[in-house]
């Protein structure tokens, strides 16, 4: 099995054939192998140091963005860290964990298992239905990790219970979740990336009201940053630019990840 621990980077944005009415953007990113979707699907065999460094290196890139700009009113870390525990649940299971076939029976699987919240939990969550439908449900006790996890190891399942509580107040921190006895041994605080808070101020243009067609600028402004030759017939005022049709698409890929 080969394991990537490298980032994904972007090699080439093609340019639209229109700069006022794509719809469509081709991003060419490097080639990778396989994803952690097709590695658990594909393989009965991954050992608990392979769980144990998945889930590492997720968390490493967690720690990373939540020091960034990423704790809003609506989308907190905390959203981030409940997907990381599904994640790192489906590793252990090899299946996911709350299969759900609409938001109903979600909250069925997700009650079922961890439990029913207390009244103070449900009070905190914004959707209205959902609130009503979890305060008229039976009350549920939560099963224990061990029942469900029955090969686990016992470190595992602890960090996994603070990943994956109900409360969004409850979970753990990428950071707290990274200095868990779980990754004892191979968490270093000194080898995790972190970074300065984003200031508001790069994202004030989100507060300006864009028409479709300023979007599409915008976007249209920030490919040009992959075609240097380009973007200066761009700045001096030159409309015709030389654009690279979506037809040929496979030939520029294979270009751009074969022949470099």
């Amino acid at each position: 099995m080969l394991l990537m621990s490298k980032d994904t980077r972007i090699k080439h944005i093609m340019l639209p054939p229109s700069r006022r009415e794509f719809r469509d953007i081709y991003v060419v990113f490097e080639l990778m192998e396989s994803d952690l979707h097709q590695v658990i699907k594909g393989n009965d065999d991954l050992t608990a140091e392979h769980h144990q460094f998945f889930l590492y290196q997720l968390l490493r890139g967690l720690k990373y963005v939540h020091a960034g700009l990423c704790s809003y009113s609506v989308y907190t870390p905390t959203i981030d860290i409940w997907s990381v525990g599904c994640i790192f649940a489906q590793m252990l299971l090899g299946k996911p964990l709350f299969p759900g076939k609409n938001v109903v029976h979600q909250l069925d699987l997700m009650t079922d298992f961890l439990g029913t919240p207390p009244p103070e939990s449900i009070s905190r969550i914004r959707n209205e239905k959902a609130r009503r439908y979890l305060s008229s449900m039976r009350k549920n006790q939560p099963v224990p990790l061990s029942h469900k996890f029955t090969k686990a190891d016992p470190l595992a399942l602890r960090l996994l219970e603070r990943l994956l509580a109900f409360d969004p107040k409850d979970r753990a921190s990428a950071e707290d979740a990274l200095s868990d006895p779980y990754f004892s041994g191979l968490s270093n605080s000194e080898r995790e990336p972190s970074t300065q808070p984003i200031s508001k101020l790069e994202f004030d243009f989100e507060r300006k009201k864009l028409t479709k067609d300023d979007v599409r600028e915008l976007i249209y402004q920030e490919i040009l940053e992959y075609h240097p030759q380009m973007l200066e017939e761009y700045k001096r005022g030159g409309d015709q630019l030389s654009f690279m049709y979506p037809r040929l698409a496979s030939i520029f890929i294979e270009h751009i990840l074969f022949k470099q």
